[in-house]
């Protein structure tokens, strides 16, 4: 079973573009139940950013509610201390599951340690596997 990792933009842009992240994981993988997980930090991240400023708020605010229905939130056993981005790394090597992002530097990481990533290409419309 594949497991995938969320990163937070992966998330807010499920709500920016209106997508079904679920769905098109699932349908991307052709994985009926497809586990979604979030790093306990990377959810408390959404918390802080859901107490910022109004025009983010109402956005994270739902993110979080869907977050608390579809995926496990899993602590990775990490040293406090790191950044996000490198608890990410850590946890997909410990677990050999896919990381979901759009983060560019993130991506060009994972890839040069030959992690599996997911990101949204907005041209197409649609989620791709690099």
């Amino acid at each position: 079973m594949i497991k995938v990792l969320l990163d937070t933009n992966i998330l807010a842009l499920m709500l920016q573009e209106r997508i079904d992240i679920f769905e098109e994981l699932s349908n991307l993988l052709e994985e009926r139940f497809l586990p979604l997980v979030l790093l306990e930090n990377v959810e408390e991240t959404l918390r802080k950013i859901n107490l910022g400023r109004p025009s983010e708020r109402g956005l994270f605010r739902r993110v979080l509610h869907i977050v608390g229905e579809k995926v496990i939130i899993v602590n990775s056993g990490i040293e406090e201390g790191l950044k996000t981005d490198d608890k990410i790394i850590l946890y997909a090597l410990n677990e050999g599951c896919y990381v979901a992002t759009n983060d560019k530097a993130l991506r060009r990481r994972l890839r040069r340690l030959g992690l599996p990533v997911i990101f949204y290409r907005e041209a197409k419309k649609s989620f791709l596997i690099e």
